[in-house]
Protein backbone atom coordinates (compact mmCIF):
# COMPACT_ATOMS: atom_id res chain seq x y z
CA UNK A 1 0.00 0.00 0.00
CA UNK A 2 2.74 2.17 0.95
CA UNK A 3 2.70 5.57 2.85
CA UNK A 4 -1.02 6.31 2.57
CA UNK A 5 -4.27 5.69 0.88
CA UNK A 6 -5.94 8.62 -1.03
CA UNK A 7 -9.61 8.20 -2.30
CA UNK A 8 -9.15 9.62 -6.20
CA UNK A 9 -12.48 9.32 -7.88
CA UNK A 10 -13.50 6.01 -9.04
CA UNK A 11 -9.87 4.46 -7.74
CA UNK A 12 -7.27 3.78 -4.84
CA UNK A 13 -3.96 4.72 -5.16
CA UNK A 14 -1.23 4.20 -3.06
CA UNK A 15 2.12 6.48 -2.25
CA UNK A 16 5.43 5.29 -2.45
CA UNK A 17 9.26 6.81 -3.17
CA UNK A 18 7.72 10.00 -4.92
CA UNK A 19 5.11 8.50 -6.98
CA UNK A 20 1.56 7.32 -7.36
CA UNK A 21 0.64 2.92 -7.40
CA UNK A 22 -2.57 1.87 -8.76
CA UNK A 23 -4.64 -0.31 -5.54
CA UNK A 24 -7.22 -1.31 -7.91
CA UNK A 25 -10.42 -0.24 -8.97
CA UNK A 26 -13.79 -0.30 -7.21
CA UNK A 27 -16.63 0.23 -9.61
CA UNK A 28 -19.34 1.82 -9.90
CA UNK A 29 -18.60 5.15 -8.12
CA UNK A 30 -16.36 6.73 -6.14
CA UNK A 31 -14.44 5.70 -2.42
CA UNK A 32 -15.49 7.90 0.04
CA UNK A 33 -13.81 6.22 3.30
CA UNK A 34 -10.97 4.26 4.02
CA UNK A 35 -10.28 2.36 7.38
CA UNK A 36 -8.17 -0.26 9.20
CA UNK A 37 -10.10 -2.56 10.79
CA UNK A 38 -8.27 -5.86 12.00
CA UNK A 39 -5.10 -5.43 10.43
CA UNK A 40 -7.30 -5.17 6.80
CA UNK A 41 -7.57 -2.53 4.78
CA UNK A 42 -11.79 -1.62 4.06
CA UNK A 43 -13.35 0.57 1.69
CA UNK A 44 -16.86 2.29 1.34
CA UNK A 45 -18.25 4.10 -1.20
CA UNK A 46 -21.39 4.73 -3.84
CA UNK A 47 -21.10 1.17 -4.57
CA UNK A 48 -23.30 0.47 -2.14
CA UNK A 49 -21.58 -2.63 0.00
CA UNK A 50 -18.63 -2.71 2.21
CA UNK A 51 -15.70 -4.30 0.81
CA UNK A 52 -11.98 -4.81 1.89
CA UNK A 53 -8.59 -5.88 0.48
CA UNK A 54 -7.15 -9.14 -0.03
CA UNK A 55 -4.12 -9.63 -1.75
CA UNK A 56 -4.74 -7.60 -4.89
CA UNK A 57 -8.13 -8.24 -4.96
CA UNK A 58 -10.80 -6.36 -3.12
CA UNK A 59 -13.63 -8.61 -1.83
CA UNK A 60 -17.39 -7.33 -0.84
CA UNK A 61 -17.89 -8.17 3.06
CA UNK A 62 -21.71 -8.66 4.75
CA UNK A 63 -23.97 -8.65 1.69
CA UNK A 64 -25.54 -5.52 -0.22
CA UNK A 65 -26.62 -1.94 1.01
CA UNK A 66 -29.86 -0.25 -0.31
CA UNK A 67 -27.61 3.26 -0.64
CA UNK A 68 -23.42 4.64 0.11
CA UNK A 69 -21.22 4.54 2.58
CA UNK A 70 -19.51 7.86 3.53
CA UNK A 71 -18.11 7.11 6.73
CA UNK A 72 -15.76 4.84 9.37
CA UNK A 73 -14.95 4.54 12.77
CA UNK A 74 -13.21 2.32 15.24
CA UNK A 75 -15.07 1.46 18.73
CA UNK A 76 -11.86 -0.26 20.51
CA UNK A 77 -13.44 -0.95 23.74
CA UNK A 78 -15.92 -3.28 21.52
CA UNK A 79 -13.60 -3.76 18.15
CA UNK A 80 -16.80 -2.62 15.98
CA UNK A 81 -16.60 -0.64 12.61
CA UNK A 82 -19.26 1.73 12.40
CA UNK A 83 -20.30 2.58 9.36
CA UNK A 84 -22.49 5.61 8.27
CA UNK A 85 -24.16 6.70 4.85
CA UNK A 86 -27.39 7.05 3.17
CA UNK A 87 -28.55 3.58 3.48
CA UNK A 88 -31.56 2.09 5.35
CA UNK A 89 -30.77 -1.16 5.03
CA UNK A 90 -27.56 -3.53 4.98
CA UNK A 91 -26.81 -7.51 3.84
CA UNK A 92 -30.03 -6.62 2.06
CA UNK A 93 -32.70 -6.96 4.61
CA UNK A 94 -31.36 -5.59 8.32
CA UNK A 95 -32.97 -2.23 8.97
CA UNK A 96 -30.50 0.25 10.12
CA UNK A 97 -31.04 4.08 8.94
CA UNK A 98 -27.90 6.20 8.48
CA UNK A 99 -25.79 3.79 11.08
CA UNK A 100 -25.00 0.45 11.54
CA UNK A 101 -22.04 -2.03 12.85
CA UNK A 102 -20.11 -4.52 11.18
CA UNK A 103 -18.34 -6.48 13.73
CA UNK A 104 -16.48 -8.67 12.06
CA UNK A 105 -18.85 -11.78 11.49
CA UNK A 106 -21.91 -9.97 10.61
CA UNK A 107 -23.67 -6.64 9.79
CA UNK A 108 -25.88 -5.03 13.15
CA UNK A 109 -28.59 -2.50 12.95
CA UNK A 110 -28.18 0.68 15.23
CA UNK A 111 -31.69 1.94 14.89
CA UNK A 112 -32.56 5.32 13.70
CA UNK A 113 -30.72 9.05 14.14
CA UNK A 114 -33.29 10.50 15.93
CA UNK A 115 -37.61 11.02 16.00
CA UNK A 116 -38.84 12.12 12.70
CA UNK A 117 -35.33 11.44 10.95
CA UNK A 118 -36.27 8.94 8.03
CA UNK A 119 -34.30 9.66 5.11
CA UNK A 120 -31.27 11.28 6.36
CA UNK A 121 -28.03 10.48 5.57
CA UNK A 122 -25.13 10.58 7.46
CA UNK A 123 -21.88 11.89 6.17
CA UNK A 124 -19.38 11.25 9.25
CA UNK A 125 -19.55 8.47 12.33
CA UNK A 126 -17.27 9.02 15.29
CA UNK A 127 -16.74 7.55 18.61
CA UNK A 128 -16.43 10.09 22.07
CA UNK A 129 -16.41 9.38 25.35
CA UNK A 130 -18.30 5.88 25.03
CA UNK A 131 -20.88 7.76 22.99
CA UNK A 132 -20.84 7.34 18.91
CA UNK A 133 -21.48 10.39 16.95
CA UNK A 134 -23.17 11.05 13.84
CA UNK A 135 -23.76 14.38 11.45
CA UNK A 136 -26.41 14.40 9.33
CA UNK A 137 -26.98 15.83 5.69
CA UNK A 138 -27.90 19.53 6.00
CA UNK A 139 -31.21 19.13 3.82
CA UNK A 140 -32.75 16.64 5.69
CA UNK A 141 -35.69 17.87 7.47
CA UNK A 142 -34.18 16.74 11.10
CA UNK A 143 -31.02 19.05 10.86
CA UNK A 144 -32.97 22.09 9.41
CA UNK A 145 -35.33 21.42 12.77
CA UNK A 146 -33.07 20.24 15.56
CA UNK A 147 -29.73 20.60 14.63
CA UNK A 148 -27.17 18.26 12.42
CA UNK A 149 -25.38 16.25 15.30
CA UNK A 150 -26.90 13.64 16.95
CA UNK A 151 -24.85 11.03 19.65
CA UNK A 152 -25.81 7.36 20.78
CA UNK A 153 -26.18 7.05 24.06
CA UNK A 154 -26.08 3.62 24.40
CA UNK A 155 -29.91 2.88 24.65
CA UNK A 156 -31.04 5.55 21.77
CA UNK A 157 -29.74 8.56 19.75
CA UNK A 158 -29.92 11.75 21.27
CA UNK A 159 -30.18 15.19 19.57
CA UNK A 160 -26.77 17.39 20.70
CA UNK A 161 -28.17 20.07 21.77
CA UNK A 162 -27.28 23.03 20.29
CA UNK A 163 -28.98 26.40 18.58
CA UNK A 164 -25.87 26.79 16.62
CA UNK A 165 -25.22 23.38 14.55
CA UNK A 166 -27.74 24.15 11.72
CA UNK A 167 -24.59 23.76 9.02
CA UNK A 168 -23.15 21.05 6.89
CA UNK A 169 -20.88 19.42 8.77
CA UNK A 170 -18.13 17.30 7.02
CA UNK A 171 -15.42 16.70 9.72
CA UNK A 172 -15.19 15.00 13.71
CA UNK A 173 -12.15 14.82 15.76
CA UNK A 174 -11.80 14.15 19.09
CA UNK A 175 -8.97 16.49 20.49
CA UNK A 176 -8.02 17.24 24.34
CA UNK A 177 -10.78 14.91 25.46
CA UNK A 178 -13.30 17.40 23.13
CA UNK A 179 -14.90 16.40 20.49
CA UNK A 180 -13.82 19.05 17.41
CA UNK A 181 -17.03 19.42 14.91
CA UNK A 182 -16.12 21.21 11.17
CA UNK A 183 -17.74 22.32 8.55
CA UNK A 184 -19.72 25.06 6.01
CA UNK A 185 -20.00 28.80 6.70
CA UNK A 186 -23.44 29.69 7.52
CA UNK A 187 -24.79 32.85 8.05
CA UNK A 188 -27.71 33.65 10.82
CA UNK A 189 -29.14 37.47 11.05
CA UNK A 190 -25.81 38.20 9.03
CA UNK A 191 -23.36 36.55 11.42
CA UNK A 192 -21.22 33.29 10.56
CA UNK A 193 -22.27 30.37 12.73
CA UNK A 194 -20.74 27.80 10.83
CA UNK A 195 -17.22 26.16 10.15
CA UNK A 196 -15.61 25.06 13.49
CA UNK A 197 -17.40 24.54 16.74
CA UNK A 198 -16.76 21.93 19.57
CA UNK A 199 -18.51 19.89 22.35
CA UNK A 200 -17.46 18.47 25.58
CA UNK A 201 -19.39 15.50 27.41
CA UNK A 202 -18.04 14.05 30.57
CA UNK A 203 -17.29 10.29 29.91
CA UNK A 204 -20.06 7.86 30.38
CA UNK A 205 -20.36 6.24 33.52
CA UNK A 206 -23.19 4.04 33.00
CA UNK A 207 -22.05 0.49 31.50
CA UNK A 208 -23.88 1.06 28.28
CA UNK A 209 -20.12 1.26 26.45
CA UNK A 210 -19.62 -1.90 27.17
CA UNK A 211 -21.75 -4.08 24.26
CA UNK A 212 -19.57 -7.95 24.40
CA UNK A 213 -20.29 -10.47 21.69
CA UNK A 214 -19.59 -13.88 21.33
CA UNK A 215 -18.66 -15.60 18.15
CA UNK A 216 -17.61 -18.86 16.89
CA UNK A 217 -15.65 -19.53 13.44
CA UNK A 218 -18.25 -22.19 12.55
CA UNK A 219 -21.60 -22.86 14.28
CA UNK A 220 -22.46 -26.13 12.93
CA UNK A 221 -19.20 -28.38 13.63
CA UNK A 222 -19.19 -32.58 12.74
CA UNK A 223 -18.20 -34.50 15.46
CA UNK A 224 -15.12 -36.96 14.36
CA UNK A 225 -13.68 -39.72 16.41
CA UNK A 226 -16.06 -38.46 19.12
CA UNK A 227 -14.05 -34.66 18.53
CA UNK A 228 -15.46 -31.69 17.50
CA UNK A 229 -13.00 -28.67 17.74
CA UNK A 230 -14.49 -24.99 18.39
CA UNK A 231 -12.73 -21.48 18.11
CA UNK A 232 -14.56 -18.62 20.41
CA UNK A 233 -14.60 -15.29 20.14
CA UNK A 234 -14.95 -12.22 22.23
CA UNK A 235 -15.26 -8.39 20.94
CA UNK A 236 -13.54 -6.90 24.36
CA UNK A 237 -9.82 -6.60 24.02
CA UNK A 238 -9.08 -4.17 27.07
CA UNK A 239 -11.91 -5.61 29.98
CA UNK A 240 -10.72 -7.01 33.42
CA UNK A 241 -11.25 -10.81 33.28
CA UNK A 242 -13.57 -13.34 30.68
CA UNK A 243 -15.57 -16.14 32.19
CA UNK A 244 -16.73 -18.70 29.17
CA UNK A 245 -18.95 -21.42 30.14
CA UNK A 246 -19.53 -23.70 26.88
CA UNK A 247 -22.82 -25.36 27.77
CA UNK A 248 -21.00 -29.02 28.26
CA UNK A 249 -19.78 -28.24 32.10
CA UNK A 250 -16.63 -27.45 30.48
CA UNK A 251 -15.39 -23.53 30.79
CA UNK A 252 -11.98 -21.15 30.05
CA UNK A 253 -10.97 -17.67 31.38
CA UNK A 254 -9.18 -16.70 27.89
CA UNK A 255 -10.29 -14.26 25.68
CA UNK A 256 -10.47 -16.14 22.32
CA UNK A 257 -10.91 -19.75 23.94
CA UNK A 258 -10.25 -22.95 21.72
CA UNK A 259 -12.99 -25.62 23.14
CA UNK A 260 -13.50 -29.26 22.08
CA UNK A 261 -17.10 -30.77 22.06
CA UNK A 262 -17.13 -34.83 22.84
CA UNK A 263 -20.78 -35.47 22.01
CA UNK A 264 -23.94 -34.26 19.39
CA UNK A 265 -26.44 -31.87 20.48
CA UNK A 266 -27.10 -27.94 20.58
CA UNK A 267 -24.59 -26.06 22.89
CA UNK A 268 -25.30 -22.22 24.30
CA UNK A 269 -21.80 -20.80 25.27
CA UNK A 270 -21.73 -17.89 27.42
CA UNK A 271 -19.11 -15.22 27.93
CA UNK A 272 -19.21 -13.03 30.74
CA UNK A 273 -17.34 -9.86 31.12
CA UNK A 274 -16.27 -7.71 33.44
CA UNK A 275 -14.83 -4.25 33.63
CA UNK A 276 -14.12 -1.08 35.65
CA UNK A 277 -17.21 -2.54 37.51
CA UNK A 278 -19.63 -3.40 34.60
CA UNK A 279 -20.56 -7.05 34.41
CA UNK A 280 -22.56 -7.99 31.08
CA UNK A 281 -23.06 -11.49 29.22
CA UNK A 282 -23.26 -12.39 25.27
CA UNK A 283 -24.05 -16.07 23.94
CA UNK A 284 -23.38 -18.15 20.94
CA UNK A 285 -25.15 -21.24 19.61
CA UNK A 286 -23.29 -24.12 18.56
CA UNK A 287 -24.41 -27.21 17.03
CA UNK A 288 -22.87 -30.06 16.88
CA UNK A 289 -23.93 -33.39 14.74
CA UNK A 290 -23.06 -36.50 12.62
CA UNK A 291 -21.98 -36.07 9.09
CA UNK A 292 -23.69 -37.15 6.34
CA UNK A 293 -25.38 -40.63 6.67
CA UNK A 294 -22.31 -42.14 5.24
CA UNK A 295 -20.78 -43.74 8.66
CA UNK A 296 -17.58 -43.41 6.54
CA UNK A 297 -17.55 -39.99 6.82
CA UNK A 298 -18.21 -39.89 10.73
CA UNK A 299 -15.71 -42.21 11.59
CA UNK A 300 -13.35 -41.46 9.46
CA UNK A 301 -9.72 -40.76 10.16
CA UNK A 302 -8.53 -37.31 8.43
CA UNK A 303 -5.18 -37.67 9.77
CA UNK A 304 -4.59 -33.92 9.82
CA UNK A 305 -1.21 -32.65 10.62
CA UNK A 306 0.24 -29.55 10.32
CA UNK A 307 4.12 -28.94 10.78
CA UNK A 308 6.90 -27.88 11.80
CA UNK A 309 4.53 -26.22 14.28
CA UNK A 310 5.27 -23.58 15.83
CA UNK A 311 7.41 -22.16 12.27
CA UNK A 312 8.87 -19.19 11.39
CA UNK A 313 8.80 -20.07 7.31
CA UNK A 314 6.75 -22.86 5.72
CA UNK A 315 4.63 -25.32 7.04
CA UNK A 316 3.89 -28.95 5.35
CA UNK A 317 -0.39 -29.56 5.88
CA UNK A 318 -1.38 -33.05 5.57
CA UNK A 319 -4.67 -35.00 5.61
CA UNK A 320 -6.30 -37.96 4.03
CA UNK A 321 -10.23 -37.95 2.94
CA UNK A 322 -12.19 -40.69 1.41
CA UNK A 323 -12.34 -41.66 -2.07
CA UNK A 324 -14.78 -39.18 -4.25
CA UNK A 325 -14.70 -36.51 -1.30
CA UNK A 326 -13.67 -33.07 -2.12
CA UNK A 327 -12.63 -30.54 0.56
CA UNK A 328 -11.20 -27.92 1.52
CA UNK A 329 -8.03 -26.02 3.82
CA UNK A 330 -9.04 -22.79 4.69
CA UNK A 331 -6.81 -20.62 6.71
CA UNK A 332 -7.99 -17.73 9.43
CA UNK A 333 -6.56 -14.78 10.82
CA UNK A 334 -6.59 -13.96 14.83
CA UNK A 335 -9.63 -12.32 14.02
CA UNK A 336 -11.28 -15.38 12.49
CA UNK A 337 -11.09 -13.59 9.19
CA UNK A 338 -10.34 -16.16 6.09
CA UNK A 339 -6.87 -15.54 4.72
CA UNK A 340 -7.30 -18.57 2.07
CA UNK A 341 -8.93 -21.54 0.99
CA UNK A 342 -7.49 -24.37 -0.95
CA UNK A 343 -8.79 -27.28 -2.44
CA UNK A 344 -8.23 -30.84 -1.99
CA UNK A 345 -9.59 -33.93 -2.80
CA UNK A 346 -10.05 -37.70 -1.97
CA UNK A 347 -6.94 -39.68 -0.64
CA UNK A 348 -3.85 -38.33 0.48
CA UNK A 349 -3.01 -34.60 0.53
CA UNK A 350 -0.08 -32.78 1.40
CA UNK A 351 0.23 -29.04 0.86
CA UNK A 352 3.50 -26.77 1.68
CA UNK A 353 2.09 -23.59 2.53
CA UNK A 354 4.54 -20.24 2.59
CA UNK A 355 3.14 -18.26 5.87
CA UNK A 356 4.61 -15.31 4.74
CA UNK A 357 1.26 -13.47 4.78
CA UNK A 358 0.73 -14.23 8.00
CA UNK A 359 1.09 -12.60 11.31
CA UNK A 360 2.87 -13.47 14.17
CA UNK A 361 1.26 -15.19 16.75
CA UNK A 362 -1.76 -17.48 16.52
CA UNK A 363 -3.31 -18.69 13.09
CA UNK A 364 -6.30 -21.13 12.52
CA UNK A 365 -6.01 -23.82 10.01
CA UNK A 366 -9.34 -25.88 9.55
CA UNK A 367 -10.39 -29.12 7.33
CA UNK A 368 -13.82 -28.67 5.72
CA UNK A 369 -15.49 -31.80 3.68
CA UNK A 370 -18.82 -31.26 2.10
CA UNK A 371 -19.03 -27.81 3.30
CA UNK A 372 -18.51 -28.57 7.32
CA UNK A 373 -15.39 -28.35 9.45
CA UNK A 374 -13.93 -31.30 10.36
CA UNK A 375 -11.06 -30.62 11.59
CA UNK A 376 -9.27 -27.08 13.13
CA UNK A 377 -5.76 -26.79 14.30
CA UNK A 378 -3.26 -23.61 15.36
CA UNK A 379 -0.28 -22.66 13.57
CA UNK A 380 1.95 -20.60 15.82
CA UNK A 381 4.39 -18.10 13.62
CA UNK A 382 7.40 -17.19 15.37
Amino acid sequence: IGLGMYPLGRHLCGYYNNDYIHEGTLVPDVVFSLKVYNNELYAGGAFETLVKKKGSQWIPVGGHNNFNIRSMDIDTMNNFLFVGGGFSAVDDSIYSQGVAIWNGFYWETFGTQCTNCQGADVHVVKNYHGCVYATLWTGSQCCEERGCLVRWDGTAWQDVPSDTLRWAIHALEVHQDTLYVGGNYYYENGVNIGTLGKWYMPQDTTCNYLMPRAFVLEDTLILQQNQAVAQFYNNNAYVDSWSWDFGDGGSSQEKDPMHTYTDTGTYTAIVTVSSQGCVKTAQRTVVVELGTSINEIENFNYAFKIFPNPTSGSVTIECNLPENTKGEICLYNAFGSKEKQIPVTGGSNSVLLNTEHLAKGVSLCGLHVNGKQVCLEKIVKE
